[in-house]
């Protein structure tokens, strides 16, 4: 986001609110995805103790990012809904892919804040990977959010989340073709 931002920042303020808002929701969707790895033993939270307690960064800090970015993903597709110009544009697969999230991060918001049973759980996700939560969160909100999770990653190829994988090496190959690093400077 940071390297394109030259072209979401225009003059006016609606397209500044737009970058800021995408800017965000890329921010919190990177660190909500990096925390998914905790449960599986990629990194522990008392590595970055240095920055806040242990109970803020596992607890509070997903919450209050959930709710963020699904209330980000809401207020896309009321834009897609409302700016005829943004309507004119969509397809069906903007809105499957838009419900698609929503229905991902609303789960998970609700695992949150369901009751759930104060005893360990172990998600086998494959043979050699599982997942060690402190808590048994509600099985429906998890059945909800694994299933609506697995479709989003099987859908992502085809869809135009393909930018995620796609971005990078795209920005990479327009640097190597063109001899320049990003800003204009010769490599």
């Amino acid at each position: 986001m940071l390297v394109f931002q030259g072209r979401f920042i225009k003059r006016r303020a609606r397209s500044f609110g737009l970058w800021l808002m995408s800017f965000s929701a890329h921010v919190s969707l990177f660190l909500i995805l990096f925390g998914h790895l905790r449960p599986i033993g990629v990194w522990s939270a008392s590595w970055f103790a240095w920055i806040a307690p242990e109970e803020f960064l596992t607890r509070d800090l997903p919450f209050y990012l959930g709710w963020v970015v699904l209330g980000g993903f809401s207020l896309l597709l009321v834009r897609r809904v409302v700016d005829g110009s943004v309507r004119s544009i969509s397809g069906f697969d903007d809105y499957f892919l838009l419900a698609i999230l929503i229905t991902v991060f609303l789960a998970g918001n609700m695992m949150r804040v369901s009751p759930y049973v104060h005893e360990p759980l172990t998600l086998k996700i494959s043979p050699s990977i599982a997942m060690q939560l402190k808590e048994t969160p509600s099985q429906i909100w998890l059945a909800v959010h694994g299933l609506a999770a697995q479709i989003l990653i099987m859908y992502m190829p085809f869809s135009k989340l393909f930018h995620v994988i796609a971005s990078p090496f795209t920005v990479l190959a327009y640097s190597i073709r063109h001899g320049r690093l990003y800003g204009g400077m010769k490599a």
